[in-house]
């Protein structure tokens, strides 16, 4: 089997892809010591509270324990080094999570405590002849107990390896194993494991460059986490960086999903371990990998990744037959170097965590929440346009979301996040009717319906939140305009003006 993705352009959707409307809500940004290019990050409970903390692999490695509605505690040092690349995965099987890391010593294992901390690394596999910069943390062997496997290698010599460290079931690992190379001017980028084939036996799919392109090479499965070579998908001579499994079509057959400096692709699994031909759904390059994660809430997985050269944020909706589109882009992030998906204020709606790089050079961890308005939301994000231009693509900061379904005697809620910039007081204000530029050049909308405030005491980072129940006798369509206007300290004019959203009663 060889397949080629040649120089595909984008086509027509295949399917009609009707997006939810996707916002993404005031940034997070810490600046976090580290002196080396990647910054992987990755995303579990580790104290066993029921939110999701987040650990990073910097100079300094650090825990930023989630406190509960995705508020984080000042991040606290794990005592360990820079890594290039890491998992948060119960390994050892009691049912805390613990730390796999690519170090240069090889792959380390630290035994979670479940409460934060970890014990001291154990050594699962020693260093190889060159780096070992990426892992995959899956079960290979098919017993149930997840496996280690590394890749190593050198961009420009290629000295493709791919090792598998398996689990022994008890805690333990095995010794290292070869499962292919050394291959000369090869070098693995990316691997993914699923059933293929449908013997339920686990598979393999290896993304892996050379200088003059790449291919992405298929094993199936022959027991025991031995595979045997099945053939390959050529991308010619683009680049690819980002492979995953999933069952994008619904039909239970694991599709291909590829990424690279062409864009993103899919490859529609026939669950015999072929696949069809490439469908390409953007020509947009990114260079660290893609999530799947169903961001705007209709029960398919969406693409998510940070574009290389104009580092917009951007995803890709799924319909959940195979097809994608571009549906939200975001402008203002630095160079990526590593990207999660997490539900971290357990609202049902996967946030995202970014490592990236800005245009100073400061290493920086974000944090973007999630407040997407699914399909059939009463609710309307109007952004930024009402308060004035926006440099970035993300709504405006501070930004004003709302909740409830706007039906008679229902619960309806309106909160105000905001940057670290205090405010001495500010203002809620509704109106019935479109409220066309209330705050552009300091001034109020001359007659809102409604004003709430002034709310005196708005210190730096606080959230504001408005509860009561939508009244009683308001007709079908009624809609309802809501923005906020806050003074600074010491200053008689707004500094800042919040989004705008629009409700309307059903």
């Amino acid at each position: 089997m060889r397949m080629w993705l040649g120089s595909l352009s984008v086509g027509a959707m295949l399917a009609s892809v009707v997006p939810a409307q996707i916002v993404f809500e005031l940034r997070h940004d810490e600046v976090v010591p580290n002196l080396v290019f990647d910054h992987p990050v990755a995303v579990g409970d580790l104290d066993d509270d029921g939110d999701l903390d987040i650990v990073n692999a910097a100079t300094t490695s650090l825990w930023w324990e989630n406190l509960g509605g995705g508020n984080f505690a000042t991040p606290q040092p794990l005592g360990l080094g820079a890594a290039a690349d890491i998992s948060l995965v119960d390994v050892v099987g009691d049912n805390a999570l613990d730390l796999v890391r690519a170090e240069d010593e090889g792959v380390l294992v630290y035994v979670g405590h479940g409460d934060g901390s970890f014990g001291a690394g154990v050594l699962v596999h020693g260093a190889d002849a060159n780096p070992i910069h990426r892992i995959e943390v899956a079960d290979l062997t098919g017993d149930g107990a997840p496996d280690v496997i590394s890749l190593s290698g050198e961009p420009i010599a290629g000295q493709m390896k791919v090792d598998l460290t398996a689990s022994d079931g008890a805690g333990g690992f095995l010794a290292p194993v070869l499962l292919q190379g050394p291959l000369a001017n090869v070098f693995p980028v990316d691997v993914a494991v699923g059933d293929l084939d449908g013997d339920t036996l686990p598979d393999l799919v290896l993304q892996a460059n050379t200088l003059l392109g790449s291919s992405v090479r298929i094993y199936l499965g022959t027991g025991g986490g031995a595979i045997a070579f099945a053939g390959s998908i050529s991308l010619g001579a683009f680049k690819g960086n980002d492979v995953k499994l999933a069952d994008t079509q619904g039909d239970g057959d694991l599709d291909l999903l590829i990424g690279g400096d062409f864009g993103f692709a899919t490859f529609a699994g026939h669950g015999d371990g072929t696949f069809g031909p490439a469908k390409l759904w953007t020509t947009r390059p990114f260079y660290d990998g893609a999530v799947l994660a169903d961001i705007d809430s209709d029960g398919n997985d969406d693409v998510t990744f940070h574009a290389a050269a104009t580092w917009e944020l951007v995803v890709l909706a799924g319909n959940g037959q195979g097809a994608f589109a571009e549906t939200f882009t975001a402008t203002g992030f630095g160079s990526s170097s590593d990207l999660q998906a997490a539900d971290l204020d357990q609202d049902g709606a996967p946030d995202l965590v970014l490592a990236s790089i800005d245009g100073s050079g400061h290493h920086i961890l974000t944090r973007v929440r999630n407040h997407t308005y699914p399909a059939g939301s009463p609710w309307l994000d109007l952004g930024q346009g009402k308060a004035g231009v926006s440099s970035e693509g993300l709504p405006a900061k501070p930004i004003l979301t709302a909740d409830g379904t706007l039906a008679a005697g229902a619960p309806v809620s309106v909160a105000l996040a905001r940057s670290n910039t205090p405010h001495t007081f500010g203002y809620v204000i509704m109106g019935l009717s479109d409220l066309s530029a209330p705050f552009k050049g300091g001034t109020l909308v001359p007659s809102p319906d409604v004003v709430v405030g002034p709310i005196a005491g708005l210190p730096g980072a606080s959230a504001l939140v408005l509860s009561d129940t939508w009244p009683a006798g308001m007709p079908s369509g009624t809609s309802i305009w809501i923005q906020a206007w806050l003074h600074g300290v010491g200053s008689p004019l707004p500094t800042s003006a919040t989004s705008a959203v629009r409700g309307t009663t059903p």
